[in-house]
């Protein structure tokens, strides 16, 4: 019988980086150097994702509502 007490651990693949190489086009434009960040583009960001935000409540508040009806 072998013993396997002084045998070296086997060797794992290496596992492959699935983590983007670029971010996002949106972060990608205002992390570039060229733009300049000013409260316009604040609020049109802001505007936006509040707008995003609010729109999926109502949907989901009516979903609710709708399930707590029937």
């Amino acid at each position: 019988m072998s013993d396997s007490k002084g045998a070296a651990p086997a060797q794992e693949a290496p596992q492959p980086d699935f983590r983007p190489t670029e971010p996002p086009s949106q972060l990608r434009w205002v992390m570039s150097r060229e733009s300049t960040w000013d409260m316009s583009k604040e609020r049109e960001f802001i505007e936006k994702l509040l707008n995003q935000r609010f729109s999926f409540f109502l949907v989901f508040y009516a979903l609710v509502l709708k399930a707590g009806i029937d």
